[in-house]
């Protein structure tokens, strides 16, 4: 670790991303989905009791049905200061169900640098081809992900993707979270 808390390039060095598939990754394949918080598994208003916005309890069903499905649950978010995102995961009751946590304030390195990916590949102890990415951002929740190795991304919009945007080869949009159970157990039968 480098003053401050920081990750180094060095500390990243020991968990690669594997190289992009030569064909798009079969949804059925995936162990571990990575959730952004913000705008994809929250809800939209603080609650000052958690001090940030809670889980959309939409949200919260998905994942306990990801995870009786035997998919590992990673968070991965960018954050700022007085965000630990744990309590708000807690006061849904899912805490438990997370393998780990990617937070940037915490790791000094932000969505969508490559490092931040690689370290949510490790956190998951999981290729990052085995991996899906879930959030609200084509750039950094989809695109960046997909360009470091991942083998899927949703995109999670309401509205569909917005004009002049174009959806990489190996993601999808949902509407919201909820849709993502029926989406990976689709992809699952032959």
């Amino acid at each position: 670790m480098a003053a401050g808390g920081a990750l180094t390039e060095q500390a990243f060095g020991a968990c690669s991303l594997s190289p992009m598939l030569e064909k798009p990754m079969r949804f059925a394949d995936i162990e571990v989905v990575a959730f952004d918080y913000g705008g994809t598994i929250s809800g939209n208003q603080i609650d000052h009791r958690l001090g940030e916005k809670p889980v959309d309890p939409g949200a919260a069903g998905a994942l306990r049905e990801l995870h009786r499905m035997g998919k590992r649950l990673v968070l991965a978010s960018n954050t700022l200061p007085g965000e630990p995102r744990w309590p708000a995961l807690a006061d849904a009751g899912l805490d438990s169900l997370f393998a780990g946590a990617a937070l940037s304030y915490w790791l000094g390195v932000r969505k969508p640098d490559p490092r931040f990916y690689r370290v949510v590949s490790a956190i998951a102890d999981c290729s990052a081809d085995r991996m899906m990415f879930v959030g609200d951002r084509l750039d950094y929740d989809v695109a960046a992900p997909l360009d470091s190795g991942a083998g899927a991304a949703a995109l999670v919009r309401p509205g569909g993707l917005r004009p002049g945007e174009l959806l990489p080869d190996g993601a999808v949009v949902i509407g919201h979270v909820r849709e993502l159970p029926t989406l990976l157990a689709r992809q699952a039968t032959p």
